[in-house]
């Protein structure tokens, strides 16, 4: 693992690689380890941990005060002036030190005020330590200059530490502190190495330093960063102050299925971008064909997988997470709708809002997700628990992508979203569904053989409707597969 941060340039495909093999541990993992851990810690143990966690990401944000964006482009910028590299680096690791310990100290009051997580302080405080290790961890000195070589290897290594000590000391349902820890270790480790790492190639110094310099253009990320932070967890916080502990837990695996179908498709139509740019036939409509092409990339998957993952809701929580979570179908029913419209709502900002420069209109976006979702587990999450939690989820991810709509307006809407395509995806996906969820409920099978049977089945089924229909896309997609199989 080389740590040396003046290397030769590293090539955009060797950036591309192990940037994939970054996000495919992110979605590996959880896939390995989640169902041994919610069939030993259960769904109290699961709730417990998911609630802190949740509450943690609050001042992580704010520990954080924007620097894996801002300490990104800062290094990029400097990276060819080691003199004004070292300035920059020094004074953004001060900002952090400050950061972190003033989260830290807001952290420990907000847990002691609060009765219910004053009985788990044990659990709180393992997980507050990654509000250091995340704050402080360099990650982005790291990406600035491109070393995601370095990153994707020792994200490799320590993600397969991570999984063995889970299996040898995760053995019994009191082990939850203990699964709380290995996050914390992992964090901690992740900081050790970049340090040593840095150390060698940079020196960080603390006198001469103007670090205040960088706060007005902090403040603007860190505002938009927690922000997000506020309205992806307000699910768990109010989970955690109107409904059970075991009400958490269930409604834990069923939004973590939805983050790795999330997470999956995103690296799927990453995947397909070098291909889909071949279509494109001249300079002024290649923005235009790139757009459509990307946003009908995330479409012929999101769609179906809703579809999916609705008819085999009940099949996959018990594979997934064992016969104790079953009653957690019930929300996943809700939060598979999620799926389509967080990928969409990604791909709006990301590709449409950034490279126009509207962040200010994003921040208006998500304020409305955070009063939508807080009006929705106000009223849901009491009655209805897990459901409430799931239903207050879809209503503000759904109005958040209204808004980016809204912002980006009718016409870039029109332009990236192909009608015939999408209608294609949809009467598919509705095809799909129907195929897994009667083949779901046929007897005298085992589960797991009903389960790959229906995913299967309902994907040939949406093959064979796309090829009938003769959607372009599809056709380009198989098409394009079979040239490099040759």
């Amino acid at each position: 693992m080389n740590t040396e941060l003046h290397e030769s340039e590293p090539s955009i495909v060797s950036n591309f690689l192990f940037s994939t093999l970054s996000t495919f541990l992110t979605i590996l993992v959880p896939l390995i380890t989640y169902p041994y851990v919610a069939r030993v810690l259960g769904p109290e143990n699961l709730g417990r941990t998911g609630i802190a966690s949740s509450f943690t990401n609050y001042f992580i944000a704010a520990a954080q005060i924007g620097l894996p964006v801002y300490g990104v482009r800062l290094v990029a910028q400097r990276r060819s002036d080691r003199k004004a590299l070292e300035t920059g680096v020094s004074e953004l690791v001060e900002l952090s030190i400050v950061s972190s310990f003033l989260a830290i100290l807001a952290f420990s009051i907000a847990v002691m005020l609060i009765p219910k997580y004053r009985s788990e302080w044990r659990l709180f405080f393992v997980f507050g330590l990654t509000i250091i290790t995340s704050a402080m961890n360099l990650d982005w000195l790291f990406q600035g200059m491109e070393r995601f070589r370095y990153i994707g290897i020792r994200n490799a290594i320590l993600q397969v530490l991570f999984v063995v000590s889970l299996f040898l000391f995760v053995r019994k349902a009191s082990d939850y502190i203990v699964y709380a820890f290995l996050f914390s270790a992992v964090g901690f480790a992740t900081m050790a190495i970049n340090y040593a790492a840095a150390h060698k190639n940079i020196k960080v110094r603390f006198r001469g330093l103007s670090p205040l310099k960088h706060l007005s253009s902090l403040l603007v990320i860190t505002l938009f960063s927690f922000l997000v932070t506020v309205y992806t967890n307000l699910d768990f916080l109010f989970l955690s102050l109107f409904s059970k502990t075991e009400e958490a837990g269930f409604y834990s695996i069923s939004i973590r299925i939805a983050r790795i179908v999330i997470a999956f498709t995103a690296t799927l139509s990453t995947v397909l971008m070098p291909r889909l740019s071949t279509l494109v036939n001249a300079a002024k409509e290649e923005s235009t064909r790139l757009l459509q092409n990307s946003f009908s990339a995330i479409a012929l998957f999101v769609i179906p997988a809703v579809f999916g993952l609705v008819a085999i809701a009940d099949d996959l929580i018990q594979i997934f997470a064992g016969a104790r979570f079953a009653p957690a179908a019930s929300s996943m029913r809700i939060t598979a709708w999620i799926v389509p419209i967080v990928a969409f709502s990604n791909a709006l900002q990301m590709q449409i809002l950034i490279p126009q420069q509207k962040e200010k209109s994003m921040l208006i976006s998500f304020s409305i997700g955070i009063v939508v979702t807080g009006l929705v587990l106000c009223f849901a999450v009491k009655p209805f628990g897990q459901v409430g939690a799931a239903l207050g989820m879809l209503a503000g991810e759904t109005s958040v992508l209204v808004a980016h709509i809204c912002f980006c307006g009718r016409k870039a809407i029109s332009m990236v979203f192909s009608r015939k395509r999408l209608f294609h995806y949809l009467l598919g996906g509705a095809l799909c569904g129907l195929v897994a969820y009667f083949i779901s409920k046929l007897s005298g099978i085992m589960i797991v053989v009903r389960l790959i049977l229906a995913i299967g089945t309902s994907g040939l089924f949406y093959l064979a409707f796309l090829l009938a229909v003769k959607d372009d896309f599809a056709l380009f997609i198989l098409r394009s597969g079979n040239k490099n199989t040759r």
